[in-house]
């Protein structure tokens, strides 16, 4: 019989304040990151999280035009999330300092800094999905170590705002071990991962 992700309770959005490139080389050891986590919000509704596999299309003079094979490269990683209670200081922080470029809370642009490479300082930011539903989840959470914020909008109503939305993009990580170069846009944790689970409810309940 098929079965389904129930999934009940808020998702809860946290800033990894890590540089991308050390987020990146501790991303599997959660222990290395998970205290320098800052509570961006939590989201009433399941975020979207879609995953694109990369292929490219190789041809040759036989084949002609003809796609002769679709090598993979890696995934990248979109996620929407809808916040209906956000930290309004870490939010105006990520737009401000982690969209790339400078001065962007102003909308004045350098623009030398935004035609930067994905590991430079400011251009992203380590996005990690939290998942406090011990019961009804199948994995912890989801950390993007380079998170491109590409959209930001409220949702009014009256003269409030209700909810906030967020958009935010992978960008790849490159890690150098002994066997070769290593790719990733993402990293999920399985239900079960030492560490996280106790040091955000922590921060949660200012334990």
């Amino acid at each position: 019989m098929p079965t389904r992700f129930f999934h009940s309770g808020p998702a809860i959005l946290w800033v990894v304040d890590v540089a991308p490139a050390v987020l990146a080389a501790s991303a599997a050891t959660p222990a290395n990151w998970v205290a320098s986590c800052n509570l961006l919000g939590t989201c009433e509704r399941y975020p979207q999280v879609s995953t694109q596999v990369i292929r490219e299309e190789v041809r040759n003079d036989i084949g002609g035009d003809a796609v002769i094979s679709k090598p993979a490269h890696g995934q990248k990683m979109t996620l929407q999330a809808e916040l209906n209670n956000w930290d309004q200081t870490v939010l105006d922080a990520t737009v401000a300092a982690k969209s790339g470029g400078n001065g962007v809370r102003t909308g004045v642009h350098n623009v030398i800094s935004l035609a930067t490479f994905t590991d430079l300082p400011g251009n992203s930011c380590g996005l990690f999905v939290y998942y406090p539903d011990q019961v009804n989840r199948n994995e912890v959470g989801i950390l993007i170590p380079q998170a491109t914020l590409v959209q930001h909008d409220p949702t009014k109503i009256g003269n409030r705002t209700a909810s906030m939305t967020l958009r935010f993009d992978s960008n790849t990580c490159f890690l150098l071990s002994a066997t070769g170069w290593t790719s990733f846009d993402y990293l999920k944790y399985p239900t079960g991962t030492a560490g996280i689970d106790t040091a955000l409810m922590a921060k949660l309940t200012g334990a």
